[in-house]
């Protein structure tokens, strides 16, 4: 029939032809392409070298930049497409992908000490990558400060992307006692929800109420602010967050 399409061949999904071309990629630089899946960003050749630990490292980087995988403009390499940065990340092992978490937050903690003009890694990115390489003890440190930084300039929604799984992790961890990291946690997500939603943030105020429940610091408030209850908390850390804006 005239006009169809039939027997002509349909072009390749972009997704099958890069596959293809990771699949002829050698080890070692399916491995370079792992730590950029890992650290989901542009890196310099220093920081990969510190990374990857291959003496032939800008051989392998030159072999991908032609096969079209990577770009490589001066020291910053950065892979081309995000679906290769998917797929590749797809492929890895879960411990695969822990051991690059937990090596990127390092070199990337270190090179921010060393040379903080050039590497301003913000405190959130490198909590994330703590986080996801199974260290939460340190996860939660930068994420906290993260946090904090992004609360006082007003970027909520980046506090609330930093301080909810720096929640969490707390709270999986046992560290519950009032007067701890979790209390400036709880405050500053309850304060930064509350200014993007009010009616979010009282479910923030309950798990904080059960948390001095289980504690028995409830104990330490006087009778009238315990029959309030979550209501209670909820309107006296909002007098407080109003008091002070």
């Amino acid at each position: 029939m005239p006009g169809t399409l039939e027997g002509v061949p349909l072009p390749e999904r972009l997704s099958d032809i890069l596959q293809r071309r990771l699949e002829a990629r050698s080890a070692a630089e399916v491995a370079i392409l792992e730590v950029f899946a890992a650290a989901g960003r542009p890196l310099d050749l220093w920081l990969l070298a510190r990374v990857v630990g291959d003496d032939e490292l800008f051989g392998h980087v030159d072999a991908l930049r032609v096969h079209d995988l990577v770009a490589v403009e001066g020291d910053l390499v950065a892979v081309q497409h995000d679906r290769i940065l998917e797929s590749t990340y797809e492929r890895m092992a879960a411990e695969r992908r822990r051991e690059l978490h937990l090596r990127l937050a390092e070199v990337m903690t270190h090179a921010r000490t060393s040379d903080p003009e050039r590497y301003a890694f913000p405190d959130g990115e490198i909590g994330m990558q703590f986080l996801r390489g199974d260290d939460p003890e340190r996860a939660v440190d930068h994420l906290l400060e993260g946090g904090r930084r992004a609360f006082r300039v007003q970027a909520l929604a980046e506090a609330i992307r930093l301080l909810e799984p720096a929640e969490q992790t707390l709270v999986s961890l046992g560290r519950l006692d009032v007067g701890g990291r979790l209390d400036e946690v709880q405050d500053l997500l309850l304060r930064a929800v509350y200014a993007r939603s009010p009616s979010r943030a009282i479910p923030l105020a309950g798990r904080a109420i059960e948390r001095y429940r289980s504690t028995g610091w409830m104990a330490r408030i006087p009778k009238l602010r315990r029959r309030l209850g979550v209501v209670g908390l909820f309107l006296g850390r909002l007098v407080a967050f109003l008091a002070v804006r």
